[in-house]
């Protein structure tokens, strides 16, 4: 049941994150870090993703919110590296939602993958 509200959450990420024209509409970071995570550890992420080795960025990204907080689940870091890359979807050029919501499915499908060569626990 966990599971179904945790891919919930982030389907309504990747739509609402989607839906935005600029990336000064996305959900802000603090609207999903918790408070045990530093706010500007997590607000590094953003810059970090745009970079060119997003998945060397994701996984030191996954390793720093763990170690800050081992008690988040995949579904919450998730949602964490997802609102923190919306800013980049939302500047990415894509011409239409779809497009916006195609990049931040595969950042999605990233993240997971990554998050399951992780041992979080």
């Amino acid at each position: 049941m966990h599971r179904i509200a945790g891919l919930a959450c982030v389907t309504l990420l990747l739509c609402g994150c989607s839906r935005q024209e600029s990336a000064g509409q996305c959900a802000p970071l603090s609207s999903v870090v918790p408070k045990s995570i530093n706010p500007e550890l997590a607000a590094g992420f953003t810059a970090r993703f745009a970079g060119p080795d997003r998945a060397n960025s994701i996984a030191e990204a996954i390793t720093q919110i763990h170690a800050a907080d081992p008690s988040l689940n995949a579904d919450q870091i998730t949602n964490i590296l997802i609102v923190a890359d919306c800013p980049n979807a939302a500047a990415s050029g894509a011409q239409d939602e779809a497009g916006t919501r195609t990049r931040l499915g595969r950042f999605r499908a990233q993240v997971v993958t990554l998050l399951g060569d992780q041992s979080i626990q």
